[in-house]
């Protein structure tokens, strides 16, 4: 079915057997991890990824395969590493993806069909092996990497008496973003296949069963498969809408605030100082909020928008972290509430026996004989 690269790539996801902690508080254990991969079925090439703690979802598809678009020297860079092109060369949109009936049974993958020229294939109900690809490459992640973490629940059920390896969790979400990167580079530039069926001409060429091998041999020999559209319609297309408010602090989005070149030019925020607040159409990428996209009124294109300086705590974290830092927030104030009215409590009772001694003095002095607009005119 795939005649090259690009032909048809499979998406899958699968929930990481490692219990991982939030970024702001390393303390609170925040879960396990969803891991989406997009694999080029033709070269077995990891082209996109996406990792977050939301369920299996249709945001969470459409993020991995808008990760599949991006330039991966950019994208490793976002981490910290160092690669060039020629290392993970996928930076492109297929012909048609073979996903299950979960996410891609939607009304919104008409979106890829219309938008995006994409065909959408569904394996039939209880047929996990037509994507065998994907779920093998799960497998061998598992066995790669994630049994050894901290944290790992090792596939196994905890019995009496074994200590709980939830407690051992010491990563969180951009450090195992960072070890599947690596892992992803080790697959697809060294991963020798042996059950690979090379064709005639890739025998005959002595092409290594090697992910990156077979993408590079289908490049040259196999093209016209992979696509590269505009990036103003792909992130309109697959990454998550949401509403943001235009106020005179910024655009908030989220519970954080923003501005834009657009917005300053127009004095948006000058504006809604006379005038009331306004909703703006707002996409976002939620692995990393520093950057969000107001959508343009003629709904072509986006004008980026970055956090503004006083919310820098915010940058260079994802969705999941800023809700796990307003969910600390939130159970700290409602903790110091009852010191709250405790205090309050303390301090009118104290305000009213000040007020009542002096009430009480200033009574004793008061001369009743002094009219009220002699008195005034005592004010110095």
């Amino acid at each position: 079915m795939a005649f090259g690269p690009g032909s048809i790539y499979q998406i899958d996801a699968t929930i990481g057997d490692v219990y991982l902690v939030s970024s702001f508080d390393r303390s609170k254990i925040i879960g396990r991890p969803v891991i989406y991969v997009v694999i080029d079925v033709f070269s077995r090439m990891i082209v996109g990824f996406h990792i977050s703690l939301e369920g299996p979802s249709w945001a969470g598809a459409m993020i991995a395969l808008a990760n599949t678009m991006m330039d991966k020297v950019e994208l490793c860079k976002e981490y910290g590493i160092s690669i060039t092109t020629d290392q993970w060369p996928a930076k492109y949109l297929p012909e048609s993806i073979l996903a299950d009936r979960g996410e891609m049974i939607s009304h919104n993958s008409d979106r890829l069909i219309d938008g995006l020229g994409i065909t959408i294939h569904n394996t039939p109900p209880f047929r996990a092996d037509w994507k065998g690809i994907v779920e093998q490459t799960f497998r061998l992640l598992n066995l790669g990497f994630i049994k050894w973490l901290p944290g790992s629940v090792q596939g196994r059920i905890r019995e009496r008496g074994q200590p709980d390896s939830r407690l051992d969790a010491k990563l969180d979400l951009n450090d195992f973003r960072k070890i599947f990167i690596n892992l992803i580079l080790k697959h697809n530039n060294s991963h020798y296949m042996e059950r690979y069926s090379r064709s005639e001409f890739q025998i005959t060429e002595n092409v290594s069963p090697i992910p990156l091998n077979l993408w590079e041999w289908g490049i040259t020999n196999r093209t016209g498969h992979l696509r590269q559209l505009p990036e103003d319609l792909v992130r309109l297309t697959l990454l998550p809408t949401g509403s943001g408010l235009v106020t005179q602090f910024g655009i908030r989005f989220k519970g954080m605030y923003y501005s834009s070149d657009l917005a300053i030019r127009e004095q948006w925020f000058e504006e809604v100082r006379k005038n009331r607040t306004r909703r703006v159409n707002i996409s976002f990428d939620p692995r990393l909020m520093d950057v969000i996209y107001l959508h343009k009124d003629n709904g072509q294109g986006f004008e980026p928008c970055t956090l503004l300086e006083r919310e820098a705590r915010y940058r260079g974290h994802c969705m999941e972290d800023v809700e796990e830092l307003f969910e600390i927030e939130k159970l700290q104030k409602d903790l110091h509430e009852p010191k709250r009215l405790e205090d309050q409590v303390n301090f009118n009772a104290d305000m009213d026996e000040i007020v009542k001694e002096a009430t009480k003095k200033t009574n004793m002095q008061l001369d009743p004989a002094m009219s009220k607009s002699k008195r005034v005119a005592q004010i110095m």
